[in-house]
């Protein structure tokens, strides 16, 4: 039976003075990032100001929304409990954000458009799909999707704004996309 001594020797003898100090775990955050999102790895969508969100619809329209913009929208309320604490969020809710740029809701809503999808995206990439009928209020009773600006009456923690995915009825913040920086609904083939 052979021995491992010449494995064992190769790896102990291998030096990797390029690895003695650990890479950074995140690059430097580009000046062209909202402050909210500073210390997160990506880049705001093309045309994107910071502190902005773009609403992309089906035929190419697309509104970018300032804080000033959000903050005239009617505002909806959810309230979740996660880990003991529980916590009231407050902003438009997503089907008022799509229905600007065309999107079918309501009566509107049926046929082949119950397949259609939105694509909410953070300022790191993160990505959270949702079909459009899960954003419509009038096929979840009592449910609400809602871009948050606020937390218990006061503006969004650093970490988390300027603007926050919120989904009422999840039991897990896994959907919870932060430094939300564009919403857009596409159509499955």
């Amino acid at each position: 039976m052979a021995t491992c001594r010449p494995v064992v020797a190769l790896i102990a003898g291998l030096s990797t003075p390029a690895l003695a100090t650990p890479p950074p775990i995140m690059s430097p955050a580009p000046s062209d990032r909202s402050p909210a999102s500073a210390a997160m790895v990506g880049r705001l969508p093309a045309g994107a100001a910071p502190g902005t969100v773009v609403v992309h619809g089906l035929s190419g329209q697309s509104e970018t929304l300032t804080g000033r913009d959000i903050a005239k929208l009617p505002h909806q309320h959810v309230t979740l409990d996660h880990m003991g604490a529980t916590t009231d969020f407050s902003g438009p809710l997503l089907s008022d954000l799509l229905r600007d740029v065309g999107a079918p809701m309501g009566v509107r809503l049926h046929g082949a458009g119950v397949n259609d999808v939105v694509f909410v995206t953070a300022a790191d990439r993160y990505r959270v799909v949702l079909s459009l009928a899960e954003v419509d209020p009038s096929f979840h009773k009592g449910a609400k999707v809602i871009l948050a600006d606020q937390a218990d009456g006061k503006p969004l923690p650093l970490k988390e704004g300027p603007y926050r995915l919120v989904i009422d009825g999840d039991l897990k913040p896994a959907r919870a996309a932060y430094s939300v920086v564009a919403i857009e609904l596409k159509q499955l083939p």
